[in-house]
């Protein structure tokens, strides 16, 4: 396995910290991005499939995929908002934690 596979995996075990408590490296962050753009691609694209077949099926032809295609890209957004909020919340505490301990918050990258 390359040490970029390494680091990427460690990185996904250690709650997004690479090893040596570096902070994320850019290929980490570039990963998590491509992976989340193939998530929504794919959960548009299963909804919008299942939606043309239940038309075929029930012949109603647009409105199953319209209702589905719309109900996954509202999921996906709302799992990114929760799923951005979440990270914010947990480097806001490490934030406060370190600067209770009287040294500064080292700035990491977020994931």
């Amino acid at each position: 396995m390359s040490q970029t596979g390494a680091t990427s995996a460690d990185s996904q075990a250690t709650g997004g910290e690479a090893v040596g408590g570096h902070g994320n490296s850019g290929a980490t962050d570039s990963n998590h991005g491509i992976g989340r753009g193939m998530e929504f691609a794919v959960m548009v694209l299963l909804f919008f499939g299942i939606g043309y077949a239940l038309d075929n099926w029930l012949d109603t032809k647009p409105i199953f995929m319209i209702v589905l295609v719309v109900l996954a890209i509202v999921g996906q957004f709302a799992s990114m908002y929760y799923g951005y909020d979440e990270r914010m919340k947990a480097h806001e505490q490490r934030r406060q934690e370190a600067s209770r301990k009287g040294r500064p918050a080292r700035e990491t990258k977020l994931r």
